[in-house]
Parts: C-alpha cells; sequence; structure tokens
C-alpha cells in the first residue's frame, strides 16, 4: 500500500508521534490494519521464526533463529521508519541549538 501524497510532506517522526492505533501504524509501515495484526497477534510466536544450526569454527554448532519473510519484511521497515526519525532529530538538532563559542 502507498503512502498518501500528503504524507509524503509530514516528517516521518510526526507521522510516529501522531499515530494513535494499530491502523495508524500499519498506515506508515505500508500495511493493511488487518495484515499487519495477523503478523503481530495471529502467527504463533514459533512459526514466526525457523530454525536451524551452523558449525562452530572451534567446534560444536550455533542455533540460529531467522525471521520469516512476513516478519523480515515488517522488521525492515519497522528499521527504516525510526532510522528516518533518527536523521530527521539529528538534522533539527543541528539547527535548533546555538553553537557555543
Amino acid at each position: 500500500m502507498a503512502q498518501s501524497f500528503v504524507d509524503e510532506f509530514i516528517p516521518r517522526i510526526e507521522q510516529l508521534k501522531n499515530c494513535r492505533s494499530l491502523g495508524d501504524l500499519a498506515h506508515i509501515l505500508g500495511y493493511k490494519p488487518q495484515a499487519l495484526s495477523y503478523i503481530l497477534y495471529k502467527i504463533p510466536d514459533e512459526s514466526k521464526y525457523s530454525e536451524f544450526e551452523i558449525p562452530k569454527k572451534s567446534g560444536g554448532v550455533r542455533k540460529i533463529q531467522a525471521p520469516t519473510s512476513r516478519l523480515k519484511k515488517l522488521q525492515r521497515r519497522l528499521a527504516n521508519l525510526l532510522s528516518d526519525c533518527e536523521e530527521e532529530l539529528t538534522c533539527s538538532n543541528r539547527f535548533t541549538h546555538p553553537v557555543k563559542r
């Protein structure tokens, strides 16, 4: 789902601050509310990750729990949103604090 034209002009941090419901968050992340709810609440936790083992150089094995493609996509979108917010905060702080000499 594409974000609306108006959303493009609202900073991501403001979109997140104004988020009041799962539907609002779904919209920001580009999901339908039902799809986000399904991933978060309907898929059992044990089904959200696939588990496998890889050998260690020193011997033994390392257990890996990798997110399923659905969860990984959601995590990536959330990470991108938070990264955008961090950039906006960093940029805004550069201009709001007086320079100390």
